[in-house]
């Protein structure tokens, strides 16, 4: 399709799903929904920005497959400890970062950020 820009926001959307073809995505919006898990991303291989803000996600998981992400908003979630968000570490071109307004109190959540790839 060529689709290169796709804003879903504000739809009651509760999962990630047949963005099969959308080969060529490069931002995807999703922000306001009722998504709980991150998943069937797998085919958004040139993926550089995603916004999963204000929604119901508890962890992070399934990202890194889109290893051009860049930028990833996930404010106003679920998310509460390092373990949660542990899966930063694997996401290597993650320049961009919006964690506020989660449930985040663990002292540990530095050590993810430590572990995170450096340019």
């Amino acid at each position: 399709t060529g689709l290169k820009c796709l804003w879903l926001e504000s739809n009651g959307i509760h999962r990630i799903e047949n963005l099969d073809n959308q080969k060529e995505l490069k931002c995807l919006y999703l922000q306001q929904n009722i998504i709980k898990k991150i998943e069937n991303l797998e085919p958004l291989v040139v993926l550089d920005t995603i916004n999963l803000s204000n929604n119901y996600i508890t962890k992070l998981e399934n990202l890194s497959c889109c290893t051009k992400l860049s930028s990833l908003i996930i404010s106003h979630n679920k998310l509460q400890k390092a373990t949660d968000i542990e899966h930063l570490v694997d996401c290597e071109n993650l320049s961009c970062l919006d964690l506020s307004h989660n449930l985040i109190d663990d002292p540990e959540i530095i050590t993810v950020f430590e572990k995170m790839k450096e340019d």
